[in-house]
């Protein structure tokens, strides 16, 4: 009879902790920014320019810096972008409001947030 009440209880004790779960945050980091994807063949090499707020940022994509996936620039909030693809032999310019999404990568309730933005340049 011991053993059952002993049995029982531990299986009450396994139910109620099962219960009181909570959630554990991870140490993922994120940034603020905007990632510029390419429709189209891009070259070896070119620069993304995004001004935005009165400051403009450039990255460089060439085969020892690839942007593949598109080219994240860190640090740009603003809803309205001018963003430029300097090629070669031509320059592609867009003028967009984009939307920026919030991300949370150590879960819904953990730190740090990010806001964050897709537009895509089609060449």
């Amino acid at each position: 009879m011991r053993l059952i009440m002993l049995l029982a209880a531990s299986a009450l004790f396994v139910s109620c902790n099962a219960l009181d779960i909570e959630e554990k945050c991870t140490l993922i980091g994120c940034s603020d920014g905007l990632i510029v994807r390419i429709d189209g063949v891009a070259p070896a090499s070119y620069t993304v320019a995004v001004q935005s707020g009165g400051k403009e940022t450039l990255v460089t994509c060439n085969p020892t810096s690839p942007c593949t996936g598109g080219t994240f620039v860190a640090g740009v909030t603003s809803q309205n972008v001018q963003v430029e693809i300097r090629l070669p032999d031509r320059t592609v310019r867009r003028a967009a409001t984009v939307t920026y999404q919030e991300t949370r990568p150590n879960g819904d309730d953990c730190e740090p947030v990010c806001r964050q933005a897709i537009i895509t340049m089609k060449l």
